[in-house]
């Protein structure tokens, strides 16, 4: 069973696109006074792993659409004291990915992943606002995504018995054409590397990683002209995140 808890901010994701900055005659005055909305859903995964010797692994996960509707009060403010319920339906996409790992030596495990995200679910965003009828066509945020595939590489040394050290890399292509990027809604192809190391203390484990994502995989770090949707075009420079990762467990 997957659950799945959405946030949405009215105010970062339309901002561009509300017609609330301006007076036209006869109408009131909209201002950027938007709430953040919060919802859940749920969904499912189902898998399979097989074992066909004891040093090769075969794995398939198939993860089933979620819908998370998120909603709020008074999520819209106008300039005159009005208010406004707002809510918005985020689709989590199918995904399919399929696995294998390897031990080719005692003390080392490769392994690999494929996947596939039907990303162009995604159709549009529609934040639907109960009662308000001014510029209802501004509220439709076109997405028009395309599906997008992933690809992972790893490996895992036993260096002594309380230590193993960990290495991957992972792939994942825009699911937003080039050609349909704004400041909004960027994407590119990205490219992760990770290392990482766990340690083995009778039934407890510690683990330790560090991943970074670096640029843009086909400019670097080049500052590049994107659309801007309604607004004047804007300069985009691609950037990257280096996070750490701690974990730890034990077995009973």
């Amino acid at each position: 069973l997957r659950v799945g808890i959405g946030v949405f901010s009215a105010l970062q994701s339309c901002s561009e696109l509300l017609n609330c900055t301006h007076e036209e005659p006869g109408r009131p005055i909209y201002d950027t006074k938007v709430s953040t909305m919060t919802g859940a859903g749920a969904g499912y995964s189902l898998g399979i792993q097989v074992l066909p010797a004891p040093w090769i692994g075969l794995g398939l996960t198939y993860r089933s659409n979620l819908d998370v509707k998120v909603s709020g009060r008074d999520v819209l403010r106008t300039a005159t004291g009005s208010t406004f319920d707002a809510e918005v339906k985020l689709p989590f996409p199918q995904s399919l990915t399929a696995g294998v790992f390897a031990r080719v030596h005692k003390r080392v495990l490769l392994a690999g992943q494929i996947g596939w995200v039907d990303s162009s679910r995604f159709r549009e965003i529609y934040l639907d606002v109960e009662g308000w009828s001014y510029g209802n066509e501004a509220l439709r945020i076109p997405l028009r995504m395309r599906d997008c595939f992933q690809g992972h590489l790893g490996i895992e040394i036993l260096a002594h018995r309380m230590l193993l050290l960990r290495a991957g890399a992972a792939y994942d292509s825009p699911a937003i054409p080039r050609r349909l990027t704004t400041r909004s809604l960027p994407d590119t192809h990205k490219m992760a590397w990770d290392l990482g190391f766990t340690i083995l203390a009778g039934r407890w484990r510690f683990d330790l990683a560090a991943e970074a994502y670096l640029g843009d995989l086909k400019t670097g770090f080049q500052t590049r002209v994107v659309a801007a949707g309604t607004t004047a075009e804007t300069r985009y420079l691609p950037g990257g995140t280096i996070s750490i990762h701690l974990a730890g467990g034990v077995a009973w």
